[in-house]
């Protein structure tokens, strides 16, 4: 029975590096999209490429689920939150300038704050 409690707590451990991974390159994937798409939505003039980039872009976020409190949960971070809010705000057609940079603001300092901590934990 012993080697079977092990094996679940292994397992889950393995799942919950997992999810790590896989947020991270998420979060790491963001940082770059989102100010693209930002640069582009402010343009007054898009070409057909700069809407054809946009759509990709929207494609990501449209194509992935997650639960923004994920984050709050494994990485103690509203990241999730941020780049979920950072992205409606980037796509809102009438949404203020101001509050898109606000919003790109807030992801990027958190961003920053957890790349710092991932930089530190490597190297304990």
């Amino acid at each position: 029975m012993y080697a079977n409690r092990e094996l679940l707590t292994t397992l889950s451990i393995q799942r919950i590096n997992d999810a790590l991974l896989v947020m991270k390159h998420f979060i790491d994937l963001s940082n770059k999209l989102l100010p693209i798409l930002h640069v582009l939505q402010r343009k007054s003039q898009k070409s057909d490429e700069d809407y054809a980039k946009i759509d990709r872009i929207a494609a990501v976020y449209s194509n992935h689920t997650f639960d923004p409190i994920t984050s709050d949960v494994l990485l103690n971070s509203p990241i999730l939150s941020l780049i979920k809010q950072s992205f409606t705000k980037l796509c809102e057609k009438d949404a203020d300038i101001e509050i898109r940079e606000e919003a790109m603001i807030m992801l990027k300092n958190e961003y920053d704050r957890l790349k710092n901590n991932w930089n530190l934990a490597s190297y304990n």
